[in-house]
């Protein structure tokens, strides 16, 4: 049985235990903290190793810098492209005005450019382990230790072979947590289930929800399969987002940037061809700076927040200044995978001032169904960019749907 239909058939009996299963909140979210920690847990060892072997070969190929570039710059593609679709579609949809609600509150904020840079030289390399919500951090590691295994290829022989071993190993055990992660869908979709059947008032945000849902299918089904065209002519774009769709599902209920990174660097090699070392390489980069589904919901939101505070609406000025702003915004993020769309926007009133500070309280009950739709855009942007920053057709090798794990 594919992977994919093993999720849907948990994460569906999830939500029926928590529709109708008398159980304890508490303990469904114990479970569901579990569950976001045992997808986490290899991540890091796993891109470590994986990620200084893959330097080391392509540097050794002198293709290293020309493979970062492309993720970097599709990334770069991706955000400004989801900043320009939230705001031409917010710009054609009608006028939505939230009123405020019961719940008031804060959400932590994004980190400023001052607080991000002591985290990216820790003290020592046990905190960049520690903290699994900004990963460029551990790829600065990889990229030393990769390229020192070119500098002394002699010394660093036994290393380099130990690294191998190490990155097979992690590869296995990934594999497994995969294998066992469908039982614990069942209370990921329970307990997400329940967060969002006790959000009040969810009809007055329903407008919203019709604009993010259009931006979404656009997004998906448009943006996406446009850049894998262009850069792949030969392949059917549709296909390869078939191929993501294990990897969009456990997105759209864990919520965690990261939480479902394990599955899709699995599906990147056994459904869609891309050899480890590329996707090992660049997803850090990607991961950090191509939160473009974030972007697209934050524009968007933010927007309806300008719209219920003001009567003017959406004007020339503040249509420049989104576009400077969230693509920036989106950037930031990614030094945070904890956080999604509200604390983005939070960010974005901070900056934006003119009595709008405390906009983002607008969208405090629905803070986890924009952070589950941003994380879904997020991971199948992530991987699409991995799957097209490669430079070579040996890269990436095509599997028949059939053989789609």
């Amino acid at each position: 049985m594919k992977i994919w239909i093993k999720y849907l058939l948990t994460i569906c009996l999830g939500i029926v235990l928590g529709m109708f299963m008398p159980m304890s909140d508490s303990f469904i979210a114990s479970i569901q903290s579990i569950a976001i920690g045992i997808t986490l847990i290899i991540l890091y060892p796993l891109e470590l190793f994986s990620a200084a072997i893959g330097i080391y070969e392509l540097h050794e190929e002198k293709r290293l810098l020309k493979v970062l570039s492309r993720a970097f710059l599709y990334s770069l593609i991706f955000i400004f492209s989801a900043t320009i679709l939230g705001i031409v579609i917010s710009s054609f949809a009608p006028v939505i005005r939230i009123q405020l609600g019961e719940k008031i509150g804060t959400t932590p904020g994004l980190m400023t450019i001052g607080e991000i840079l002591p985290k990216f030289f820790p003290p020592t390399i046990i905190d960049i382990f520690v903290n699994t919500n900004f990963i460029l951090p551990l790829f600065a590691v990889t990229l030393f230790i990769g390229l020192s295994f070119s500098s002394n290829k002699h010394a660093g022989k036994v290393m380099l072979n130990v690294f191998e071993s190490a990155s097979e190993l992690l590869w296995n055990i990934n594999s497994f947590i995969i294998e066992i992660l469908p039982f614990l869908f069942i209370f990921i979709a329970a307990s997400v289930t329940r967060s969002l059947l006790a959000i009040k008032d969810f009809s007055n945000y329903a407008k919203l929800f019709e604009i993010i849902l259009i931006e979404s299918i656009l997004y998906i089904f448009g943006i996406i399969p446009l850049v894998i065209y262009v850069k792949r002519k030969k392949r059917n774009p549709y296909k390869i987002l078939y191929g993501m769709l294990a990897t969009g599902l456990s997105a759209l209920f864990i919520p965690h940037a990261f939480g479902s990174v394990t599955t899709g660097i699995k599906h990147l090699k056994e459904s869609l061809g891309v050899r480890r070392r590329i996707n090992a390489t660049t997803l850090p980069l990607t991961m950090t700076f191509g939160r473009a589904g974030t972007v697209l919901i934050s524009t968007t939101a933010f927007i309806v927040v300008l719209s219920s505070y003001s009567q003017i609406g959406l004007t020339v000025q503040s249509i420049f200044w989104i576009l400077l702003w969230l693509p920036i915004t989106g950037l930031l993020s990614g030094a945070s995978a904890n956080l999604g769309v509200l604390s983005a926007i939070a960010f974005v009133c901070s900056i934006y001032g003119r009595g709008f500070e405390s906009g983002f309280v607008l969208l405090l009950p629905i803070a986890l169904p924009l952070f589950l739709i941003g994380n879904l855009l997020d991971a199948l942007t992530y991987m699409t960019v991995a799957y097209c920053s490669s430079t070579g057709e040996e890269d990436v090798v095509e599997h028949e749907m059939r053989h789609f794990i």
